[in-house]
């Protein structure tokens, strides 16, 4: 795996940082770059999730979804901003 993160940093969709806590991991995240990347690679795509997803929940279910996305975002030491 970290050859393959590795590779993917030289072309720029992912950065790596070390974490703190632990010299051995690393937090993988997407770039702009790659943002782009996969929005060129499947246009339509938010819009299927949207359209499968959350359009069939209430907006309090959206916002508890949130919630528990914001609560494991926490747990797993993600930014939550």
């Amino acid at each position: 795996m970290s050859h393959r993160v590795t590779r993917m940093e030289k072309r720029d969709p992912v950065s790596r940082q070390g974490c703190p806590d632990d010299g051995r991991r690393a937090f993988v995240r997407i770039t702009g770059t790659g943002r782009e990347a996969i929005e060129q690679a499947a246009p339509g795509h938010g819009r299927t999730v949207r359209r499968l997803v959350l359009d069939a929940l209430t907006a309090d279910e959206v916002a508890q979804l949130g919630g528990i996305f914001h609560r494991l975002r926490s747990r797993l030491g993600l930014s939550t901003g």
